[in-house]
């Protein structure tokens, strides 16, 4: 079962954020916006666990009609509102701001996004309203959503809601410390075993909820790789919630997650015009949040890739053999996935480094983190100093490495990066383990594990 204060963890920094929203006097207007699964809803309800005179009402798909006789029905229910019989929008929040005009009162909207399609006009009778009555109400609105770039842009320039909203929170995916963290608290990890799991689930809370052992193979196995498992078709049906027309959005997501990363190989094995396929890159990297555009250090030709990865493992294992899932052939898929896994974590764990290269005993403070790739050279992670002067260099390896083997990757990363135009360069590494790594350092190495990661 999925205990609730686990979603809730980590999160104590918007909790606080919200309080002191909440504290202010006068009118409060909060946006809460993040992808599904990440926990918005619970953070929502952990903060009203102690609020009174307070309303969550979840907007469902259905006429506008009603959806105000729904929310005129919990408004009268929870609060004591009487509303008209069919209330109009304008009689709707009129009332629950004078409503709030002595006392506090919260008003919180899910999945906020979806009025836009149900009445658009509600949008500009509450920018109204709050003109004309958010001076003498003590009214905290919350409006929650899980498309990430229609909540943007429903408070963009232009837009009826422009400058209304107070506050802004955006909730994302636990970082790879957070949800090591939470897995040793959970399942008892390590950090080779958390990195695994990671790989598979990503830092969605309500994913890593799910899992019950440190072995990733047996998780993914039980909650994946199965027709019959919960998590088998999450990422079909979230995506087709969002999206209209998702084919060309999978076929996108499938070969980035075998490894096509620029336009033109994208363009190329998709079939489409480089102008359609600049549309879909962008709806899933700033609607959906699920892709992002990295550019090296440096600034040359720019990649592409799933950021989340969760829908990097599904993209990788499950779509691809949908044919044999569907007729109950788990077995074959958990070998070819078993087979391949030390290499897709070499990428994830890539990213994982960039995403805590902070947690490291560097030489400075990193200004900038990315990679570096030219024609001849190829840098794992790279971290430049504020003044771009100084510049770490690591390659990056999912394996345990002798002390040859280590001496090896250095000297060859020295002789790869003399093209790399920084004056002060430091050389290092990162794997699971290193044999040697005191012998490297005297050397005037930089070297880490995987443990130095979580310290």
């Amino acid at each position: 079962m999925i205990n609730i204060l686990e979603q809730f963890f980590n999160r104590d920094e918007e909790l606080r954020y919200m309080e002191e929203e909440y504290s202010r006097p006068g009118f409060k207007f909060l946006v809460i916006y993040g992808r599904r699964r990440v926990g918005k809803t619970f953070l929502i309800k952990k903060f009203l666990e102690t609020k009174e005179n307070a309303i969550y009402f979840y907007i469902s798909e259905m006429s506008p009609q009603s959806l105000r006789e729904d929310l005129a029905r919990e408004l009268y229910y929870k609060l004591g509102l009487r509303l008209e019989f069919r209330p109009s929008w304008e009689k709707i929040f009129r009332s629950i701001f004078r409503l709030a005009s002595e006392e506090p009162v919260i008003l919180v909207f899910d999945e906020f996004q979806r009025l836009l399609e149900i009445d658009r006009a509600a949008l500009s009778t509450l920018q109204r309203i709050i003109d004309e009555e958010s001076s003498s109400t003590h009214l905290m609105l919350i409006c929650s959503g899980s498309s990430i770039g229609v909540m943007e842009r429903t408070f963009e320039y232009r837009q009826p809601l422009y400058g209304r909203a107070t506050g802004f929170l955006k909730i994302k995916p636990f970082s790879f410390y957070t949800a090591y963290r939470f897995l040793a608290n959970r399942v008892g990890v390590g950090p080779v075993e958390a990195a695994e799991i990671y790989g598979v689930f990503g830092g969605t809370p309500y994913y890593l909820s799910m899992v019950s052992s440190s072995n990733w193979i047996e998780e993914a196995s039980r909650l994946i790789l199965d027709y019959r498992s919960p998590l088998y078709l999450e990422p079909e049906l979230l995506l087709k919630t969002e999206l209209r027309e998702y084919v060309t959005y999978f076929e996108i997501l499938r070969r980035l997650a075998e490894g096509k990363s620029s336009f033109s190989e994208l363009a190329g094995s998709i079939g489409v015009s480089r102008t359609s396929l600049s549309y879909y890159l962008n709806v899933l990297i700033k609607d959906l949040d699920i892709v992002a555009r990295e550019e090296p250090i440096g600034g040359r030709r720019a990649i592409y890739k799933i950021t989340d990865n969760f829908f990097r493992f599904w993209f990788r294992y499950v779509f691809p053999n949908r044919t044999l899932l569907e007729f109950g052939e788990k077995e074959p898929v958990v070998e070819r996935t078993r087979k391949d896994f030390n290499t897709y974590m070499g990428l994830v764990f890539q990213d994982i480094v960039k995403q805590e290269i902070w947690r490291l005993k560097l030489p400075f403070k990193p200004y900038i983190v990315g990679g570096w790739w030219s024609k001849n050279t190829e840098v794992d992670v790279v971290a430049v100093d504020s003044e771009k002067r100084r510049a770490v260099l690591l390659e990056v390896k999912w394996r345990k490495l002798g002390g040859g083997e280590a001496r090896r990757i250095l000297r060859e990363l020295e002789e790869k990066s003399r093209e790399i135009y920084f004056p002060v360069k430091y050389y290092g590494l990162v794997a699971i383990d290193i044999v040697g790594r005191e012998d490297l350092e005297e050397e005037g190495y930089l070297v880490y594990d995987i443990r130095q990661i979580t310290t």
